[in-house]
């Protein structure tokens, strides 16, 4: 699924956004998404589902970006 194209479209009717992408991989564009939804007005809870792949305070390094 394209998640930016999805994001376009719909972004006036969204009242929750959940982000999760397959472990390890980084692959879905969620900052593009992101920017999108708030591009379009979107204020409202963005959950971000992660799973961490050790002790979760030394795996927390990606938040920030």
């Amino acid at each position: 699924m394209d998640v930016v194209a999805a994001a376009e479209p719909s972004s006036g009717m969204v009242g929750h956004v959940q982000l999760a992408d397959a472990p390890g991989t980084g692959a879905l564009p969620i900052a593009e998404a992101v920017d999108i939804l708030i591009g379009h007005g979107y204020a409202g809870p963005i959950g971000c589902e992660y799973v961490p792949g050790g002790r979760t305070a030394d795996t927390l390094g990606w938040v920030d970006q």
